[in-house]
């Protein structure tokens, strides 16, 4: 007896149907946001054929961060970029040097050091 081997591409349109609830529920950016990574996931169908795996997520996460690290990536900085941070400096010192009241003049641990007890997290007062 023969087995019969379900496609990928079957299996992922499978799994993308039982997002559809939770796409509804999204704000509508959210929502265009969610359709395109879904497309993204579509677009790796052959790839994701050739995956392993047994649960589908998985090639389907993984073709979505692959797409996200790629427009994740830096580009060296340019010439002009530098001399962007310079005015930007120089425009700080000078706030600086007329005792501006908006500027903070508390220093701050690093970014990513741990401080208070744990790590510093941004905060954003509840204003998403």
């Amino acid at each position: 007896m023969s087995k019969t081997i379900v496609s990928y591409q079957l299996v992922l349109e499978q799994e993308i149907k039982k997002w559809t609830g939770f796409a509804r529920a999204l704000r509508r950016d959210d929502r265009e946001s969610f359709d395109r990574l879904i497309d993204i996931a579509r677009s790796y169908a052959l790839e994701g054929s050739n995956a392993e795996q047994t649960v589908v997520f998985e090639p389907m996460a993984m073709s979505i961060i692959q797409t996200k690290q790629r427009d994740l990536e830096f580009e060296p900085c340019m010439e002009r970029d530098q001399v962007k941070l310079k005015l930007a400096k120089q425009e700080i010192e000078k706030l600086l040097e007329e005792d501006d009241p908006d500027v903070s003049k508390e220093r701050l641990a690093p970014y990513g050091t741990q401080a208070i007890g744990g790590y510093l997290q941004p905060l954003n007062y509840d204003m998403t």
